[in-house]
């Protein structure tokens, strides 16, 4: 099945990218390599993630130690989000003790 990035999911990924890229070329290449292994995979076995919850139809395949959250579709298969496992998603607001709500 085909698989597409959505456009939060390509920014992570160009953002990773550019991040390892200052640790060496081959960091960066291999970042680029996993997921691109991650999304064939996906794309060969669309139900291999388990579904997240309470979310009704995400699924979320962990290449440690990233998360590639997707949705299959009737004619693809959408990769809504990725994201390091230490990472929480970006739209998460910390309150003055800190906590993440």
């Amino acid at each position: 099945m085909k698989v597409r990035f959505s456009q939060e999911a390509i920014r992570y990924v160009e953002r990773e990218r550019y991040y390892l890229a200052q640790f060496g070329r081959r960091t960066a290449v291999a970042f680029s390599d996993q997921i691109k292994k991650a999304a064939r995979l996906i794309g060969d076995h669309p139900h291999v993630g388990v579904v997240v919850a309470p979310a009704e139809n995400v699924r979320r395949f962990v290449s440690a130690p990233y998360h590639l959250d997707y949705v299959v579709q009737a004619d693809r298969i959408m990769i809504i989000s990725v994201m390091h496992g230490r990472q929480g998603p970006a739209d998460l607001e910390k309150d003055d003790d800190d906590a993440f709500e």
